[in-house]
């Protein structure tokens, strides 16, 4: 028997990652001295608006288009404090402050969450009204900081408003709420404010705060990244080595509050982590896999409701894909555009849903263009309209489909 030696070498780089964004201040540069305060005097959970056990106080401050936060949290006993290296996202039993935000205010349909542990991990995730659920494979770009002192720990966020979809406004009226996680015989949730059980709309109930955003169009706002994926196999049977280059770009434009643009050609998904079996109901459902892919993660926020019309994981292999959203002050309207090398469809079935790939007669792939838009009206802080309409088309195959929501009181 004879041996036949196989070798394959793997490289990814990525080239370029900048953002044109001017020069980053430091929080020392910060002026706190109009800076709103706030006391976590609440707990929430397990208890229901009672006085929070242990003293937090949060500063919220707005400059040079950056959200910078600071949290001083008292600690009585320095020994209790949960404070252990953990994995992005992943702060579940751990002492953590933070904050969830609503760009659009209290009438918007989605807010953003951004914590960290005392031990200095971070995690930062999506709520969907519609869907009134947390995602929390929705990642931002900001930073953090932890430092522990004798009788308690500080904490310093630096948020880019660059990672949040903004209003056209220039003086938008914020939703907020800061939250400290206090884990001790059960884990304890103070709030900057009281919350009735059983609410029906989580961002209803949070607090108005008004924001100085300034306003001026900004075509500096833009983020690219290039990436070169490179591999080289050598299979030792006389053929020759075999080389394979992939290349890919993905931009971001932010030029104002209130519109944002993204653009991914060819892009990678290399590094995107792999999907873990879930079962529904006995059975595995397509359903179960979210999306984990950036540029799609935030594409399909803008379409997330409780009847997904818009199921972005269809999507395998795109050449181009375009996405973008408009946030006025009670409307919004969000698109998106895919060229994708293949059409997959979602088969539905007694056991659950699954993916398969619709192919040319003589069984070549079948390229796809697939296009979703939706607008969404808001009338007040508990009534709100929205309309989605999706598409595609894949040779001689093509479909459309409408889906309509809406909430009152």
């Amino acid at each position: 028997m004879k041996c036949v030696p196989r070798w394959r070498a793997l490289m990814l780089m990525s080239l370029l990652s900048c953002g044109a964004q001017g020069e980053e201040a430091a929080s020392t540069a910060v002026d706190w001295s109009d800076a709103r305060v706030f006391d976590l005097a609440y707990e929430t959970e397990p208890g229901v608006n009672i006085p929070a056990a242990a003293a937090t106080r949060a500063e919220f401050k707005v400059q040079d288009g950056v959200l910078w936060l600071r949290f001083w949290a008292q600690e009585r006993d320095m020994a209790s404090l949960r404070a252990h290296p953990r994995e992005r996202d992943n702060i579940d039993g751990e002492d953590a402050v933070g904050i969830v935000l609503a760009p659009a205010g209290r009438s918007g349909g989605e807010a953003f969450a951004f914590y960290v542990s005392a031990g200095g991990a971070q995690m930062d995730e999506h709520w969907s009204e519609a869907r009134q659920e947390w995602n929390a494979d929705w990642n931002g770009k900001w930073w953090s900081s932890v430092e522990r002192e004798a009788n308690g720990w500080r904490a310093h966020f630096r948020i880019p408003l660059s990672q949040l979809p903004l209003t056209a406004e220039t003086r938008p009226q914020w939703a907020v709420e800061m939250v400290r996680w206090w884990p001790r015989e059960v884990r304890h949730r103070l709030s900057s404010i009281s919350r009735q059980p059983g609410d029906s709309c989580f961002v209803c109930g949070m607090q108005s705060v008004p924001v100085e955003l300034g306003d001026g169009w900004d075509s500096k706002q833009v983020e690219g990244r290039l990436s070169l994926l490179g591999q080289r196999s050598d299979d030792g049977a006389g053929m020759g080595a075999r080389s394979r280059w992939h290349g890919g770009v993905d931009l971001n434009w932010r030029p104002r509050p209130g519109f944002n643009a993204a653009l991914t050609w060819r892009p990678d998904f290399s590094q995107v982590e792999s999907d873990s079996l879930r079962l529904s109901g006995g059975a595995v459902d397509a359903f179960d896999y979210d999306e984990k892919r950036a540029f799609f993660v935030d594409a399909s926020q803008p379409f997330s409701q409780l009847l997904r019309p818009f199921y972005s994981r269809v999507i395998g292999e795109p050449e181009l894909a375009l996405s973008g959203q408009l946030n006025l002050q009670r409307q919004s309207f969000a698109w998106f555009y895919a060229n994708d090398k293949h059409t997959q469809m979602l088969q539905p079935g007694p056991f659950g849903s699954s993916n398969f790939v619709y192919r040319k007669a003589d069984g070549a792939e079948q390229p796809s263009h697939n296009l979703a838009l939706r607008y969404r009206q808001a009338f007040d802080n508990d009534a709100w309209l929205g309309l989605t309409m999706t598409g595609r088309e894949a040779g001689l195959t093509a479909m459309a489909c409408w889906a309509s929501m809406a909430r009152w009181g």
